[in-house]
């Protein structure tokens, strides 16, 4: 999977995986060729400033901080169960977060039968949130607990992270 991310803000990719194409379509015979990320039909998901993928799912962020994601067994963020997306869907922001600086994503397919993925935001707060599979403790909350919806990453000792300038 390649995902493309154009200075007029419109996202392309290029992925085995039907839905993580973002088009609409589930269909295998674009594999080969380049797909337009859509949030409906006709409408395509514009304005984003920065995209992450794996095999099977893909994460956006637009200028104005909202978050996108789309293809296979994808969370939204609102603690509601795994969804399979082919096109882009807004998430829901982790609560009291304003502005984002950056996105990240992780995933482990086991023996590629189911999407695991995780979701990390930077906040304008300096404050790393995560959501999803946390089987080898990747969510940074010191458990091994699944999470449906946005939690804060915590530091060894237990508080809160607040100083974070990259994930």
């Amino acid at each position: 999977t390649i995902i493309i991310t154009t200075c007029g803000g419109r996202v392309f990719v290029l992925a085995q995986s039907a839905r993580v194409r973002g088009d609409l379509s589930v269909s295998s015979s674009s594999a080969n060729t380049w797909s337009q990320v859509m949030r409906a039909a006709g409408q395509p998901l514009t304005n984003i400033i920065a995209t992450r993928g794996t095999d099977r799912a893909a994460f956006a962020l637009a200028a104005d901080s909202t978050i996108w994601t789309w293809g296979d067994n994808v969370l939204l963020g609102n603690s509601t169960a795994r969804v399979n997306r082919d096109y882009a869907s807004q998430m829901t922001k982790p609560s009291g977060l304003g502005g984002i600086k950056m996105i990240q994503m992780t995933n482990f397919n086991f023996n590629y039968t189911f999407n695991q993925t995780s979701y990390y935001v930077l906040g304008t707060n300096n404050r790393i949130y995560s959501l999803g599979e946390n089987n080898n403790g990747q969510l940074g909350d010191n458990t091994t607990t699944n999470r449906l919806a946005w939690i804060n990453v915590l530091n060894p000792n237990g508080t809160t992270v607040t100083d974070a300038t990259w994930i």
